[in-house]
């Protein structure tokens, strides 16, 4: 009685060449000699994956009526095996039946282990997405979230911050988001976003830091043009007014004077037109 045999060929189907695809489904062909059906009303026919110690299995997804079924593994989350998996044979028909066009079984499903030494899964156990589109704001392990709250408690996190703070929207204006509200920032000049916005706790050091006609000024004149610049800072013209010094100075202090700075400090300006120049001192600037 004539009987179908297996050879397998392991074939890595790429969404693209560069190496920064990543896949979570891999499908392993199974070339067979002859064509044959595969029933899996008792259980889907299965090839059993070594996957870094831990066994997993790649099912029977496509291919009957031919002589070239499909094997699917799906990666679960936690699954690495840098060194690359290992296949078990023989095929293990899990409930299912494989068997010729005649309807006659296949018992003899052994092959011979190929080399999957390259077939390598690092799909890390924890995978955030934090991209605002159409599958929800916050995305665990493939599962979407739309708020915060819903995701922290999946995660078992929690987000505090205890100050008001800056980001740039996707139009390039400056915003604030108020305590404990994440930011997700945007390039001021492209728009392109550029993710969850997380650093170091800062102080603003200048009073009136967003409205520049408040600033000591010397031997100049301003002017405020009644525009705003990137949302927040209300935009003003100087003008000499023929003195030896004319400069417009930020303040440390509310009125009047200048305290000194006592740490290093991150001068951030914000200009449209002209020429500038920035001094930054303690107690004497020259």
């Amino acid at each position: 009685m004539k009987r179908a045999f297996c050879t397998v060929i392991i074939y890595m189907i790429l969404a693209s060449a560069t190496p920064s695809w990543a896949a979570t489904s891999l499908p392993f062909i199974v070339n067979m000699s002859e064509a044959v059906n595969v029933d899996t009303t008792g259980g889907a026919p299965r090839i059993a994956l070594n996957v870094g110690g831990v066994t997993r299995y790649a099912s029977y997804s496509a291919g009957t009526g031919t002589s070239s079924l499909t094997f699917t593994y799906d990666a679960v989350a936690g699954d690495v095996d840098l060194d690359g998996v290992t296949l078990s044979s023989p095929l293990d028909l899990n409930g299912g039946t494989i068997t010729d066009l005649n309807g006659n079984p296949e018992t003899d499903l052994t092959f011979t282990i190929p080399n999957t030494s390259g077939v390598k899964i690092d799909y890390p156990s924890l995978s955030m997405d934090f991209v605002a589109d159409a599958d929800g704001r916050y995305t665990l392990n493939g599962t979407a979230y739309n708020d915060l709250t819903s995701f922290l408690g999946a995660v078992g996190g929690t987000f505090t911050r205890n100050s008001v703070a800056t980001y740039f929207d996707s139009t390039g204006t400056l915003q604030t988001a108020s305590n404990n509200i994440p930011r997700f920032d945007y390039d001021p000049v492209t728009h392109a976003p550029k993710g969850i916005l997380i650093e170091e706790r800062r102080t603003n050091q200048a009073y009136y830091s967003t409205d520049p006609a408040s600033w000591i000024n010397n031997g100049v004149t301003i002017t405020p043009t009644g525009m705003t610049e990137l949302g927040i800072f209300q935009s003003v013209r100087l003008a000499t007014t023929g003195q030896t010094y004319h400069r417009l100075n930020t303040r440390r202090a509310p009125s009047g004077g200048n305290d000194p700075i006592t740490a290093p400090a991150t001068v951030t300006i914000y200009y449209r037109g002209g020429d500038i120049r920035k001094n930054v001192c303690n107690n004497v600037c020259h």
